[in-house]
């Protein structure tokens, strides 16, 4: 179980000691701008399409590859941007290191930071006390639907590897992604 008042404390602790807003250089303040702006338009792109869509008349199938589709666009939509926001402040003001796989090296830009992969990310921010973005981001969720590497039945239910995933577990992991954007976005907008 999420234990939301924990993970608002961390949060919270987080922005009282100066690391939000993000001490970022000035030639990358544009880009996080830029990202931020992108993301979050893309975003309500996104609700006002879901509010458009007939549930009752669609197949549980159907549903079901939609809000596996949801996860995803959440996680690597809104939620990386604050994981990558979070990430950043820890190696601008701790001066941590993140590496960078692809290019063998140390992050050393925002932008770079942007490509590194979602694992790489959440591991660094288990080891800097944010275990909660791991528990709650489902990344063999995100890899299956990514990847096309799930199965579907006629009732909705969603076979990721050795784990099934009823219409109710998928319902419960937006709302716990719904609920850590709507509090990452309250912290952020401090």
């Amino acid at each position: 179980m999420t234990d939301w008042v924990d993970i608002e404390k961390k949060l919270k602790e987080f922005r009282v000691s100066g690391k939000i807003p993000l001490k970022v250089r000035k030639e990358e303040l544009k880009i996080v701008e830029e990202r931020n702006i992108q993301t979050i338009n893309n975003f309500k792109i996104c609700q006002k399409m879901l509010e458009s869509i007939k549930w009752e008349h669609m197949p549980p199938s159907e549903e079901a590859l939609l809000k596996l589709t949801y996860i995803l666009f959440l996680i690597e939509g809104l939620l990386a941007f604050y994981i990558n926001a979070i990430s950043y402040a820890l190696l601008t003001s701790e001066h941590h290191d993140i590496w960078f796989d692809r290019k063998q090296k140390f992050v050393s830009s925002f932008e770079e930071l942007c490509e590194v992969s979602l694992s790489m990310k959440l591991k660094f921010l288990d080891n800097h006390s944010f275990l909660f973005f791991s528990e709650i981001c489902p990344v063999d969720m995100r890899n299956a639907v990514a990847h096309q590497n799930f199965k579907i039945e006629d009732d909705g239910t969603v076979h990721i590897k050795n784990k099934k995933f009823t219409k109710q577990d998928s319902e419960n992991k937006i709302h716990e992604l719904t609920e850590l954007l709507n509090l990452l976005g309250e912290i952020f907008a401090q």
